[in-house]
């Protein structure tokens, strides 16, 4: 039920934005009373955290739904080197091979590589750049980021409220649009213009991502979730790493408001 998937993305969403808010604003408070340096010390104590987190979040789901047999005899003769590789290969090419071959999924999947590829960048590059060369404080680039998070919280929280009723193809058409407001950085060199774009711009790509998920987990079968989902996201990933060295090679030879334009 691609509704309900929605949904449910949605509110495992709101969470994470949740935590991703806190921690943005946070961290800028941090490094606007107390200084950089003394706030990235603070980086592996909350990685040591996360990790022992996680560990306790396996735990406790080795113990909820114990895996079948079959299952841990599969981990247990887990091929290295070569053989993993080629394993490896093997699954991103089924992925390629389900994503090609459906119209739709091409479609949606094409759409959304130069969505994610701005999404990395702007999280990556674009607010810091912005704070500290336009903007002239480093603390903005907190401001930016969570207004970023803000606007996906909401577009996460608007998923889980009406995500049943809503439809991908009107997310796709907001992002689209969305994603044409990232010029106003450019045009309009100020806080008071980008961080409302970049609320709008995050609301409409989460909501956009969320619904593509949504509907790969809804139309693949569930032999093929993990080969479709895996060559899906490295391809985005991909053309999002080209994409940033070519943003970091454009800020650097054209200056931060030339890089904006281009």
């Amino acid at each position: 039920d691609e509704g309900l998937l929605r949904k449910y993305n949605g509110g495992l969403y709101v969470w994470r934005e949740i935590a991703a808010t806190v921690g943005v604003f946070g961290a800028g408070y941090l490094v606007y009373s107390l200084g950089a340096m003394t706030t990235i010390w603070m980086h592996p104590a909350f990685c040591v955290i996360a990790a022992f987190s996680v560990m306790r979040l396996w735990r406790n789901w080795s113990k909820a739904a114990p895996a079948p047999a079959s299952a841990l005899a599969a981990a247990g003769a887990r091929k290295l080197g070569w053989a993993a590789f080629k394993d490896w290969f093997k699954d991103i090419a089924r992925g390629a091979k389900v994503v090609v071959g459906d119209k739709k999924l091409r479609a949606v999947v094409l759409i959304n590589i130069p969505l994610n590829a701005l999404h990395k960048i702007f999280h990556t590059l674009m607010a810091v750049v912005y704070a500290t060369q336009v903007l002239n404080s480093p603390a903005m680039a907190a401001v930016l980021l969570g207004a970023w998070n803000m606007g996906e919280l909401a577009g996460a929280w608007y998923l889980e409220r009406w995500g049943r009723q809503s439809r991908l193809s009107n997310w796709l058409l907001l992002a689209a649009a969305a994603s044409l407001s990232i010029w106003a950085f450019w045009l309009f060199p100020s806080a008071w213009v980008a961080v409302p774009v970049s609320f709008l711009i995050a609301a409409a790509m989460i909501g956009n991502e969320l619904g593509a998920a949504s509907y790969l987990q809804s139309k693949v079968p569930e032999a093929e979730i993990g080969a479709v989902t895996g060559f899906v996201y490295g391809f985005a990933r991909a053309v999002g790493m080209v994409a940033l060295l070519l943003s970091g090679l454009a800020f650097d030879r054209l200056g931060a408001m030339g890089g904006f334009m281009a």
